[in-house]
Order: structure tokens, then sequence, then C-alpha cells
């Protein structure tokens, strides 16, 4: 075969690659949506969950509860990537301190490359994460954490973030978050939910979720119907 035909060949199999790519990522997304729009969660027991997963999460869980949290429930919820929440709730109800870790498969893990060694780093190694959250009516959440993407979700007014530095003590990232969730509170003329059973979490949630899934379903109908525009 001549040069020629190699780098045809080549050039080819590149396009198909990429196709291959887009519907992978496309479909990646419409199941995405899929997820948010009906969350499906499954309880259990902190000693029920499996040991990587209470290995990575204990030191945190036990750090909240020696700040007078008490744990509420632990979940993984079905997705297109593995995770664990353990869910521990303020000593009045009107915060929750989510631990989480979660873990992509295949393209979605491999994607984190391009996100810098730190991105992909959690990704293998699985490191815990926490979150402080305030629920409001209406699916509104304040949230506070050293994880920064998040923070690429807001909508101001309704889901807002505060992204603090990982060497915050959690006793000070508590004080931040209080004080950062009453102004938001403030803003949006609402109290917040006081959280007592987990149904009342999964509630929220379940409106967030449904709130999210809707919007990203709006948006990749204006992306679409730009695209066939053009």
């Amino acid at each position: 075969m001549s040069i020629t035909l190699w780098v045809i060949a080549i050039l080819l199999a590149a396009l198909y690659g990429i196709q291959k790519l887009a519907q992978a990522l496309g479909a990646g997304a419409a199941k995405g949506v899929e997820y948010l729009a009906n969350p499906r969660f499954r309880t259990m027991g902190f000693a029920e969950l499996p040991r990587w997963v209470g290995l990575r999460l204990t030191n945190l869980r036990d750090q909240f509860l020696a700040l007078g949290f008490r744990e509420l429930v632990n979940y993984t919820w079905e997705s297109d990537h593995l995770n664990y929440t353990c869910v521990l709730v303020s000593p009045v109800g009107s915060s929750c301190a989510a631990v989480w870790v979660s873990r992509h498969y295949g393209l979605s893990r491999w994607m984190s490359v391009f996100l810098g060694w730190p991105a992909l780093k959690r990704e293998l190694l699985v490191a815990p994460r926490y979150g402080l959250i305030t629920d409001l009516p209406g699916a509104r959440r304040f949230e506070t954490s050293p994880v920064e993407i998040l923070a690429k979700s807001q909508v101001d007014g309704e889901v807002e973030f505060l992204t603090v530095p990982a060497s915050m003590t959690l006793a000070q990232v508590i004080e931040r978050h209080a004080a950062a969730a009453r102004a938001f509170a403030a803003r949006c003329g609402a109290k917040p939910i006081l959280i007592t059973t987990a149904e009342q979490l999964f509630d929220c949630e379940r409106a967030l979720s449904a709130r999210i899934a809707k919007k990203i379903q709006r948006d990749l109908a204006g992306g679409a119907s730009g695209s066939a525009v053009g």
C-alpha cells in the first residue's frame, strides 16, 4: 500500500474514531440526564458499605460526628459512575454534611487526563470529598466545599456554591457555611428546610435533580436547534 493510501486510511480511521467518540458522549449525556430526572437511591448502614469505601470515608465521618453532627443515611444512587455517600446532619437540622467517594469508568475516567494529574489521581485513588449543604424551598441549595469543580454548576439565586481552601479545618468550614447560607436564605426570602429524616433529604435531592435535568435538556435542545440552523 502506498504512503498516500496509508495516510488516507489513518485519517478515515481517525474520523471514524471521532464520530464514535461523539456518539458515545452524546449517549452518555442523554443517560446522565435520565439519571438526574429520575434518581434512584439505595440506602445501607455504614457497616454495609464496601470495605474500601468505609476506609476512605471513616476519617471525615468521625470528624463531623465529633463536631456534633449525627449520621442520617448512607446511600448510593444509580448513575454512570460508582458512588457512595454518607450524610450527616447538624444538631438543628439546618445543614447536612455529605461525605462521598465516586469513580468513573472507561472513557469518562480517561477524560480526566485533560483536567490534569490531580483530577486523574482522584479517579484512580478515589479520594474522599465532602460538602456542607443547606436546602431551601423551591429546589434551591447552598453548598460549601473544597471541591472547586462544583462551583461550575452555580446558578445565582438557585444553586450557589462557596469554595473553601482544602487546608481549612471542618470547624472553620462549618462557621463559614452557616454565615454564607444565612445570607443566601435572606436573599431568597426563605428559611432553610430542617432535615430530620432520610426521606426529607431525598425529597430535596429529587427536586433539585429534576430541576437540573430540565435545564440540561433545554440547553441540549437549544444547542441542537442552533446546529440545525447553522
